[in-house]
């Protein structure tokens, strides 16, 4: 009979450090963030000046007397409640002027 020959398995090999290698990399921590770099804020700029006289305030006011706001609300809610072979009907009307 022929003596048996080892031969290196190389690809086995290859699998297992490849494997090691991905296993290593996944479990390892990721390097800790860099800081952003500072940056100079703008210096606040300065407030417009009031309006002493309301002008603008007065001018809304005139325009809202000019033409009045008037509101008319109707709500309607008509429901059926049921309860086995009971119902009832339900209508309500609300009527709102502003």
């Amino acid at each position: 009979m022929l003596a048996v020959m080892l031969r290196s398995n190389a690809f086995g090999r290859g699998a297992i450090v490849l494997t090691l290698a991905l296993a290593v990399l996944a479990c390892s921590g990721a390097p800790p963030p860099t800081p952003a770099p500072a940056t100079a804020r703008p210096a606040p700029t300065p407030a417009k000046s009031v309006d002493l006289s309301a002008q603008y305030a007065k001018a809304m006011i005139a325009a809202f007397a000019a033409d009045p706001l008037i509101l008319h609300v109707v709500q309607t809610v008509k429901a059926t409640a049921t309860s086995d072979s009971d119902s009832k009907k339900i209508d309500a009307t609300m009527t709102l002027d502003l």
